[in-house]
């Protein structure tokens, strides 16, 4: 389990499976940064034995679910395990997925208070809806110097000096001259 952490919740989701009847052998909790993680162990309360029932899996993910995170942006996995389990390689598995979701919630007010996108985006460019689409009118504007909305200045200075550097090298010129005197 990952998501949001508040007070109570690791409560809340012990006594969610006690009164399910479950029996919880074991949990681990990580907590960073406003987010929490929990490796739970359990089985089934009368038999000892692994929760097989699939009705009963598929309804405690929904209600963890709901309890980790009220917008559904939780993660519950819910899986039989033979063996030993790494709590610590599982904790962190689950906070690097809880912060990658957290990441694409709220990618674009991030980036906008970082400066790097502009307040309201109008330009139709591929920055600004993901890596698999691609505008071709960019690039041409980019070649002719017309810079749409001005927030690709940088990445056009930077590619001026990138092809710079390549004539450069095609041309057979040194990038960095000796020092005179050496």
């Amino acid at each position: 389990l990952a998501g949001i952490d508040r007070s109570g919740l690791l409560a809340n989701v012990l006594q969610l499976l006690t009164h399910n009847g479950c029996d919880v052998r074991s949990a681990a909790v990580w907590t960073y940064s406003g987010r929490v993680a929990f490796v739970v162990s359990a089985v089934e309360n009368t038999s000892g034995q692994p929760i097989r029932d699939t009705s009963k899996l598929i309804r405690l993910k929904q209600l963890l679910h709901q309890m980790m995170d009220q917008d559904g942006n939780g993660i519950v996995n819910a899986q039989p395990v033979k063996g030993l389990i790494h709590y610590e390689r599982r904790l962190h598995q689950l906070m690097l997925k809880e912060e990658e979701k957290e990441w694409l919630r709220n990618k674009d007010s991030i980036l906008r208070k970082a400066g790097i996108l502009p307040a309201s985006s109008n330009c139709s460019c591929s920055c600004h809806r993901g890596a698999a689409a691609v505008d071709p009118a960019v690039p041409a504007a980019a070649a002719n110097g017309a810079i749409p909305n001005g927030h690709h200045q940088q990445q056009q200075g930077y590619g001026m000096q990138q092809q710079q550097r390549q004539q450069q090298q095609q041309d057979g010129q040194q990038l960095y001259p000796p020092v005179p005197g050496s």
